[in-house]
């Protein structure tokens, strides 16, 4: 009551601003000693009040303690809301403080109602931007919801990985409240795991941490009231610098307010001090309750833990055994339409191929939506030339549109920068998902791509990029908007035909753009056309910066689109000696040696070579190909990662530790993996380039004559 009184003091000297914060912290009060309720009252009025007060930081503030205190109560759901106007004002403020909380409340909230495979990619921008900024406590808390994430699916072994990084946090920053929290977690896991002696070990650590939160409460408590009082001071010394006349009149009845104030705060001391010693005996009790129930659940989890790791050994298995296949399928498919046919022939290879092609599209989509629910989307900035990015994407499909009777071009805004800083592999992915569906759906008319500034970013030194890509086609039916980016949805487009596919592009690119910290969205009428668009925040990079090499293919559509080996990284400077003097025919055919152990992969590259102007040979295993570059000179290696008797990845590094000059053999590695780990494994282990299967022959022409300096033809 006597806190009450001192905010209505406030309010009637015009303070407003410090009203709110009062409200603000007897709020944060009633969170410490678990009345949710009545704090998410006073925090629901603080936010009305702050609505008409410019002030941004004060408002983001209250927005990101309302989810928090929503979520303690037990109504994640309603948080949602409250965070997704948090995250909007933060980016258009540049406070990358409360984008980094909001983001994490949010994946938080969307954690504690299930739904991992929504909250991965919230929590792991949030890392990424709290990592940056320094911020341990986030970082820890994202460890410790990310390590949640992969109990729930199984992935114990991570969720190990990920919990113990969040402790090593809390450890450091002396978090007693983050460290009970996760002692509980890491309870669980071990349980998981099968160390139950360790997991009641992480119990004690938790029940013993429960003491120390109670005396930081406690202390906390004694802190906010000081702060309250001092508050009061200052809005009292200000009072009677401006407005003499009236706090005379009204000093008596303040000073009688001060002394209501202090009895009164006094009082609530006590009781909550009560309080929270009842609270605490009685958590403790309830949580020896629920660690036992905990530990009658863990049966269950684990027949789900083996469930879920029966899926992830699934996709991997599929990863090679549905791609080798398909190298030869599509392999094949692309030699037969580069023969001599006649037009049955050739129409009977194009569906050949196109088949393959679509099989392809269905394994990439599985594959990616599978990294994007274990958060393992990861994210490489770099300087981009915007007009070569252009160049790019009209030269790849005007041709393509053309076929169709469409006209295609790409527009790019005068007012936008030469170069940004952005990750140029995921905006290729969530293009050529856009407008490979607006030429597919659309029958006659154009698809225009515009590039320019969004109005939403105004810091310097940064701004938001605004991706359209708007087509003539049929529409979309208005029972199909809502749903949309939804995972397997398949609608009907307004009047066109049924949507091809497993449904999950569109929920892709959502999550894509979520990852990249962006927003994504269209605008569509039946019969009139779309227009889909995606806008990411970017950094303004110098005009002598030198811009990155878009080296994924701009028609890759896979999260596996990441930089080529053809790269300079730091695991392979500029100036490797590939392709040297020493190493090359300078007469003749290219010399090409082939070391991949599958018959299918063999018969394939012979009627690749065949068809070549070049000289081959193949060998079973990495052993022989060992043999191969000590006896005789080949111009390039085509190695496969996998092989028996001796790998891809040992026969390169034995061929880089040769003394003579064949060490500098130009190696490109060839496989069906599609890991990004193992990516950068090949690069160090001495490989010059990579080219993932199933094979484009294009790509792998390229390829050989960038590492050689001449053409396979």
């Amino acid at each position: 009551m006597a806190m009450r009184k001192a905010m209505d003091l406030r309010r009637g000297l015009g303070l407003e601003s410090a009203l709110v914060q009062s409200l603000t912290n007897i709020a944060t009060l009633y969170a410490l000693t678990g009345d949710y309720q009545e704090a998410e009252s006073l925090l629901r009025t603080a936010l009305q009040q702050t609505r008409g007060l410019d002030e941004a930081t004060l408002l983001n503030r209250i927005l990101i303690n309302l989810s928090y205190v929503l979520m303690e109560g037990g109504t994640p759901k309603d948080a949602l809301p409250l965070l997704e106007e948090a995250r909007a004002l933060a980016r258009a403020s540049g406070n990358s403080y409360f984008l980094a909380h909001g983001l994490h409340n949010t994946g938080e909230a969307l954690v504690r109602m299930e739904q991992y495979q929504e909250a991965a990619p919230y929590l792991n921008q949030s890392l990424t931007l709290s990592k940056r900024l320094g911020i341990k406590s986030v970082s820890g808390d994202n460890f410790q919801y990310l390590a949640q994430i992969a109990l729930a699916d199984g992935r114990v072994g991570d969720a190990f990985a990920l919990a113990s990084r969040a402790l090593d946090l809390a450890l450091e920053t002396k978090e007693n409240h983050r460290l009970r929290d996760i002692h509980v977690l890491l309870s669980q896991i071990e349980r998981a795991q099968g160390n139950i002696e360790n997991a009641l070990q992480h119990l004690e650590k938790h029940i013993d941490l429960k003491d120390a939160v109670f005396n930081q409460a406690r202390d906390r408590t004694l802190s906010l009231l000081r702060t309250e009082f001092d508050l009061a001071e200052k809005d009292h010394e200000i009072a009677l610098l401006n407005r003499d006349q009236k706090i005379q009149a009204l000093q008596l009845d303040r000073e009688k307010s001060y002394r209501q104030v202090t009895v009164g705060s006094l009082a609530i001391m006590v009781l909550i001090a009560g309080g929270l010693a009842w609270s605490l005996r009685s958590n403790i009790l309830a949580r020896r309750v629920a660690a036992s129930k905990a530990m009658e659940l863990e049966k269950t989890k684990d027949a789900l833990a083996k469930a879920n790791q029966a899926k992830s050994d699934l996709l991997a298995t599929t990863t090679h055994e549905v791609r080798t296949p398909l190298n030869g399928m599509l392999g094949m498919a692309q030699v037969l339409l580069k023969s001599p046919l006649d037009p049955v022939q050739r129409r009977q290879a194009e569906a050949i191929r196109q088949a393959g092609q679509a099989m392809l599209v269905i394994l990439n989509d599985l594959l990616d939506i599978s990294k994007i629910e274990a958060g393992r989307v990861d994210l490489e900035p770099c300087v981009i030339d915007l007009k070569s990015l252009v160049s790019g994407y009209r030269d790849l499909w005007q041709p393509n549109a053309q076929e169709r009777g469409l006209t295609f071009d790409v527009h790019l805004a005068a007012d936008l920068p030469d170069r940004i800083i952005a990750d140029p592999n995921r905006i290729q992915q969530v293009l050529f998902n856009l407008i490979s569906n607006a030429i597919k759906f659309t029958k006659k008319g154009s698809v225009l791509v515009r590039i320019s500034r969004s109005e939403k970013q105004k810091d310097a030194g940064k701004m938001a990029l605004l991706f359209e890509v708007v087509d003539s086609g049929p529409g979309i039916a208005d029972d199909v908007q809502a749903i949309l980016f939804e995972q397997y949805n398949q609608g009907k487009l307004g009047a066109g035909g049924d949507i091809q596919g497993t449904g999950l592009g569109l929920h892709i690119c959502r999550q894509l753009t979520l990852c990249l910290g962006g927003d994504i969205g269209f605008d569509s009428e039946e019969g009139k056309g779309s227009r889909f668009w995606f806008a990411i925040p970017v950094e303004i990079a110098s005009d002598s910066s030198e811009p990155c090499q878009l080296c994924s293919s701009l028609s890759e559509n896979s999260l596996d689109a990441v930089p080529d080996l053809s790269c300079d990284t730091p695991d392979q400077p500029s100036d490797d000696p590939v392709g040297s003097p020493d190493v090359q025919q300078a007469d003749g055919p290219l010399r090409i040696l082939v070391a991949d152990d599958n018959d299918m992969n063999q018969q394939l590259m012979s009627a690749i070579l065949g068809s070549w102007n070049v000289h081959y040979e193949i060998v079973d295993d990495g052993a022989q190909a060992v043999d191969q570059v000590k006896t005789s000179a080949w111009d390039v290696v085509l190695m496969d990662a996998y092989m028996p008797v001796l790998d891809g990845v040992r026969a390169t590094q034995t061929i880089r530790s040769l003394k003579g000059s064949e060490a500098h053999t130009p190696i490109i590695a060839l496989t069906a993996s599609t890991q990004s780990d193992d990516q950068a494994r090949f690069a160090k282990a001495g490989f010059n380039g990579f080219v993932s299967k199933p094979l484009n022959l294009d790509v792998l022409a390229a390829e050989i004559t960038r590492l050689t300096g001449r053409s396979v033809a």
